[in-house]
């Protein structure tokens, strides 16, 4: 609304102009004494004063009334700012996540039944959810990269599910980050969800909040549930609403380091403003912001130096805004931080499983940012435990590359146990890799099944045949046991066994028609919260890895195709503390967040079958069983990729080749050479075209 006035102050004439604007529904909006000095200087030869400027949302501006064609252009100015403030954060549009989005869990430990996982709270059907047991005593929620980068949120929708209110989350917290779905990530909204009691609701009303700016990732979590009682958190359907900003999606992105000090910033602007002029104000010094700064520009890009005066310094933080001119929206600050002179990490060593006589490659990574040609030298070095000083290492039979960035270790034994660093040094500096440990896993027991259940790992702990009388036949290595829910193997000294319960590795082959309902491979128990399984995944045709005291889901699902089809499987179940994972023909089906230790039982290990802890013979397996191997400490994917090639010839390739179509045994095995040559050979000139004129 705008309404011009007559007054008097001084005995000089003035007008009294009032602008108001209030987004329905929504707080008044606050406006910036800057909007007055600007209008103040747009409008020659009047003298406007800012004294009346409130926060509730009312603006008034006094002015000597000069000629009225200047109070048309002071008219214009507030009109234009009126059509600009109708476009702001009240606005929301639709959802900017869709099915098929990538979606985890949080925690993402599995603890949810397969058919109400997180990518249910965005798939746009309101009869499925995403439920979380964690929900019963802790925050749950999800994280989601929507397909669209750079998208503004300024609303959400929450819809009940089919049962059990006390489930529905009562608060909710937005986040948004633009550095990996996993973080770290800055908070946007917070509030009560409004879900009403009903069932396959959604709230009332669509809840708006002020965007807090473009994001590429978002994380929604459900602090509380409406309870009392709940035994986990459970929603149908989550929608983020599109919002507006005039001016977002920054680059450098808000926050972001290491960045070149020959940048440029620059922003995008949205669709609906025509012909904008900006003002943008740069600083190394958040308080000085509003003094170093140009405006009357028409350009989405800028040169920091054209504020500054100079080049960007290193290893400096910098806070910029942009603002269009007459807009009163409120200007979010944004910042970066230059890239030092030094060296960077670019990539940390990762801590290495290995056995004794296997291998560990260390890898570092580091760069001078704001000089990437500059060539640097690296020095690794041996830290066998903290009470010895480093080692400095050089290559040698079983070294190679202690002055590059790669580090191999070979003929691995308990002397290499320890943690492992780089220094890379440039020109202006060094800089240090993390400490990279290096662990052997311990092999507790290996049975080849050749006939009988011989332990062949040094201990001894021979399997007893139990149950009916089954035979061997042959195996994906020599011999196999076939079981065919006749009976099991018993392997005596269940506690020697127990040493793994903080990390584990549970290695097989097995071949089944897949018959049978929960038939475990290889157990220590599994059950009444007690031990482990590899097993069958209740009735269906995958496989699972049940740990039983962890704080992840008991019997993760992996997404696999039918492994029950008489064919010969290797199958995988490991666990380091952190993450429990399962492998299946040489690759990782499924990786699962999960800590604590197995929980104990006094039940011995079992092969084909599952021993109770009262001595109880079930659940025999309907199927075939070879070469079973139990470790303490997880195997790392490269050896159990390499054992998969051992078994069958199969090569894993790192990157896929075109030209490498075959190999010894008929399938690519990650060379180009003469067995590809062959078969290009074999159809050198042959023409399959229609038009047999058409061939040479």
């Amino acid at each position: 609304m705008i309404e011009p006035s007559q007054a008097s102050r001084g005995g000089h004439p003035i007008t009294i102009l009032r602008y108001r604007y209030v987004p329905t529904g929504l707080p008044e909006r606050r406006w910036n004494d800057r909007i007055l000095m600007v209008y103040r200087c747009i409008v020659d030869g009047m003298r406007c004063s800012t004294a009346a400027c409130h926060v509730t949302g009312e603006l008034s501006v006094h002015c000597s009334i000069l000629r009225r064609r200047k109070m048309k252009k002071l008219l214009f100015l507030l009109v234009l700012s009126m059509a600009l403030a109708s476009m702001a954060w009240g606005q929301v549009g639709q959802d900017v996540t869709k099915p098929g989005d990538t979606i985890v869990g949080v925690p993402n430990n599995g603890n949810w039944p397969g058919s109400e996982a997180p990518p249910m709270a965005i798939n746009n059907d309101v009869g499925t959810k995403y439920l979380h047991f964690n929900g019963a005593t802790e925050p749950t929620g999800f994280r989601v990269t929507p397909s669209t980068p750079q998208t503004i949120v300024a609303g959400m929708t929450f819809t009940t599910a089919n049962d059990a209110p006390e489930r529905d989350p009562m608060t909710f917290e937005l986040y948004g980050s633009n550095h990996g779905i996993d973080g770290p990530y800055t908070l946007i909204a917070s509030g009560p969800t409004y879900l009403p009691d009903a069932r396959f609701t959604q709230n009332t009303s669509p809840i708006v909040f002020k965007p807090a700016g473009a994001f590429d990732h978002y994380q929604v979590m459900f602090p509380t549930c409406r309870g009392p009682g709940q035994n986990s958190m459970q929603i149908a359907e989550v929608e983020l609403l599109a919002g507006f900003l005039p001016v977002y999606s920054p680059l450098p992105r808000d926050t972001f380091d290491n960045v070149p000090t020959n940048t440029t910033i620059s922003w995008q602007v949205a669709s609906s403003i025509v012909d904008p002029v900006f003002t943008v104000y740069f600083a190394a010094d958040p308080n000085e912001l509003t003094n170093t700064f140009v405006t009357g520009i028409t350009t989405t890009e800028l040169d920091p130096a054209t504020i500054l005066g100079e080049s960007l310094d290193y290893g400096t933080t910098y806070y910029w805004s942009v603002e269009i001119v007459g807009d009163p929206n409120e200007w979010p600050i944004w910042s970066f931080t230059t890239a030092p002179a030094v060296p960077v990490v670019t990539q940390e060593p990762e801590d290495v499983w290995s056995e004794a006589g296997g291998s560990a490659v260390f890898q570092f990574g580091a760069e001078v940012v704001s000089d990437p040609e500059q060539i640097l030298t690296y020095q690794w070095y041996f830290e066998p435990n903290d009470l010895l000083p480093l080692v400095l290492l050089v290559d040698g039979d079983d070294v190679s590359g202690a002055t590059s960035d790669t580090l191999i270790l070979t003929n691995l034994d308990a002397a290499d146990v320890g943690d492992y660093l780089c220094v890379a040094t440039g020109d202006a500096g060094s800089v240090e890799s993390r400490r990279a440990s290096l662990q052997l896993i311990e092999l507790l027991g290996h049975w080849p099944l050749d006939g009988d259940a011989t332990d062949i790992s040094g201990y001894g702990n021979d399997g007893i045949a139990r149950g009916e009388a089954f035979g061997f036949e042959e195996g994906i290595l020599g011999q196999a046991a076939n079981f065919d829910n006749l009976g099991l193997f018993e392997i005596p000294n269940p506690s020697h066994f127990d040493q793994a319960n903080g990390m584990i590795t549970v290695y097989c082959w097995i071949k089944t028609g897949g018959t049978g309902d929960w038939e475990p491979f290889v157990a220590k128990y599994g059950e009444n919260n007690q031990g482990w399984q590899i097993r069958k995944h209740s009735v269906s045709s995958t496989l699972t890895f049940t740990l039983r005291g962890t704080i992840g889901a008991d019997d993760p699902q992996p997404a696999t195709p039918n492994i029950f089809d008489n064919e010969w499987h290797q199958v995988v179940g490991t666990y380091d503390g952190v993450t429990r994972r399962i492998y299946l023909d040489g690759q990782e089906v499924l990786s699962l967040a999960d800590t604590g230790e197995i929980a104990y039982t006094s039940a011995p290990v079992s092969i084909g079958g599952r021993i109770t802890d009262t001595g109880q013979y079930e659940a025999f397996f309907n199927g075939m069983v070879d070469d079973v191997r139990i470790y303490k400490g997880p195997m790392p994917a490269l050896r159990v990729a390499q054992l998969y090639t051992e078994a069958t010839g199969v090569e894993f390739c790192s990157t896929a080749m075109p030209g490498d179509v075959s190999g010894p045994i008929g399938r690519p095995d990650c060379v180009v050479d003469l067995y590809d040559l062959a078969v290009f050979a074999a159809d050198w000139l042959r023409c399959t075209n229609i038009d047999v004129m058409r061939c040479p």
